[in-house]
């Protein structure tokens, strides 16, 4: 069965919506960004490493 000219312009245009959302969803680094998630890894570390080394009594 043959496609009506309005299908295949409805599939064209979820293709060109699939695809721009596969392109939002990659991962982009950029150089110099800040990644929140490495930033609060650090802040945690350096709060709890200074509390357990004085638990331990190292100073």
């Amino acid at each position: 069965m043959a496609m009506t000219p309005f299908e295949k312009a409805l599939i064209k245009e979820l293709q060109g919506i699939k695809k721009e959302l596969q392109d939002m969803n990659k991962k982009e680094t950029v150089s110099g960004q800040i990644d929140g998630r490495s930033i609060a890894q650090a802040i945690n570390n350096g709060i709890s490493q200074p509390t357990s080394n004085g638990m331990r009594g190292v100073i």
